[in-house]
């Protein structure tokens, strides 16, 4: 098997190991498979490294990490919306959930503009693209935000009725 596969391998078990408890294992995985990958794969990595950071509490590392996955995948991704099953479509699926991540990163960091305006950057490709998956972890986190913010409701933009979109916690990262 080719090295970069096996490195692509190991960038999709960043956040698998992560979200099994085992953020240091996480990091030791994206260190193995860097060496090995290029383009937006990169960008790719840092956004699940940004995942392990925050387990590990270490939100301005995460913050860096999410900083560049979305500035590279804006370029890689972007205008206009590729064709499914596009490696262009792959890079705009992780620009997504870069952009949710970055959020929840930003939202804990008290950066509550930047959190707003990449929770609805993610919301509105997330929409265009149908990644349902990625728009529903979104709009569970507009209450979080919310709550990070000090609001007691989120409202919306659309109406400016308040809303509470979903009910359930934040369970974890895409």
């Amino acid at each position: 098997m080719p090295e970069r596969r096996v490195a692509q391998a190991r960038l999709s078990l960043v956040t698998v190991r992560t979200e099994m408890g085992h953020p240091e294992e996480a990091l030791e995985i994206a260190v193995a498979a860097e060496p090995c990958l290029g383009g937006s794969d990169v960008a790719k990595l840092a956004s699940q490294r940004a995942v392990a950071l925050v387990a590990l509490g270490r939100l301005d590392e995460a913050a860096a990490q999410g900083d560049l996955a979305v500035e590279a995948l804006m370029g890689a991704a972007g205008p206009p919306l590729p064709e499914a099953g596009t490696p262009e479509a792959d890079d705009l699926r992780f620009l997504v959930g870069a952009l949710l991540n970055r959020a929840v990163v930003s939202a804990y960091l008290g950066r509550h503009g930047q959190a707003e305006e990449d929770l609805e950057r993610c919301l509105a490709l997330g929409r265009a693209a149908g990644l349902g998956h990625l728009v529903a972890l979104a709009e569970a986190d507009r209450p979080f935000l919310a709550a990070r913010r000090g609001t007691s409701r989120w409202r919306s933009r659309a109406t400016g009725r308040p809303r509470w979109p979903c009910a359930s916690a934040r369970s974890g990262w895409p």
